[in-house]
């Protein structure tokens, strides 16, 4: 009866822990990268094309880090602007929130920076690509 009992705790527990953010439990996020000690994603659900007018635009979408250095999250709201004819991307934060691995929120406040120059093949880079090919 032990041994079942054992058996039965090594099967279950592993499951509940691998499985507890609330990012890998929905068909909302997609996974576009990890590491060692984080994973990234963006909400394919929640986004605002600001500006459409080609070779122009702008889209408002989230990048999320999943830090597993100390167990939160990170959503960074941004504004992707995009030159289609150049392929250059600037990037603008708006918003931080923190969540727990649960989806409760810790912190949130607004960020007032200038939009940057995002560099190619970086991962904010990824974050607003992926935005953009959703148009």
């Amino acid at each position: 009866m032990q041994k079942i009992i054992l058996l039965l705790l090594f099967i279950i527990f592993p499951t509940y822990f691998s499985n507890a953010s609330f990012l890998s439990d929905s068909s909302t996020y997609c996974k576009l990268s990890s590491s060692i000690d984080r994973s990234y994603y963006v909400n394919g659900k929640a986004f605002k094309i600001l500006r459409y007018d080609p070779p122009y635009y702008a889209i408002q979408g989230n990048a999320i880090v999943e830090s597993f250095e100390d167990n939160n999250i990170y959503c960074g709201t941004y504004i992707f602007f995009y030159d289609f004819t150049k392929q250059e991307m600037k990037a603008k934060l708006i918003n931080v929130a923190t969540y727990d691995s649960y989806g409760n929120t810790l912190d949130t406040h607004s960020v007032n920076e200038s939009a940057y120059f995002v560099p190619a093949n970086s991962m904010i880079w990824s974050i607003g690509n992926f935005y953009f090919y959703r148009i």
